[in-house]
């Protein structure tokens, strides 16, 4: 299961969610944290049964409301393994312009 969560720094969900996922007897298995601006946002995926997704899921509900957080979750796939993929590494230094970014994804 998929969970992005964005809520002000002060508040960083992170702690709150990773706990649910355990009491909901999952396992967090990837986890990305960026600030952005005042906030944070957290992407979580968590994997377990089908019983322990279910009662995560509705964890998440009761999460939202009492943490006061905006949340997104849904059931995705395990990513298949692309063994012939290299990682590779760009470092820019340009001039921050409207468009440069997009140039960039777009190479």
């Amino acid at each position: 299961m998929l969970i992005q969560a964005v809520a002000p720094v002060a508040d960083s969900p992170l702690l709150v969610l990773s706990r649910r996922i355990a009491d909901a007897g999952c396992n967090l298995v990837e986890s990305r944290v960026a600030t952005v601006g005042a906030d944070v946002s957290v992407l979580l995926l968590a994997k377990g049964a089908w019983d322990a997704i279910a009662k995560l899921e509705n964890a998440l509900g009761r999460i939202g409301r009492d943490e006061n957080l905006h949340l997104l979750s849904y059931r995705t796939q395990a990513r298949d393994q692309q063994s012939h993929l290299l990682p590779y590494m760009v470092e820019v230094v340009a001039a921050d312009k409207p468009g440069v970014l997009v140039e960039l994804i777009d190479f």
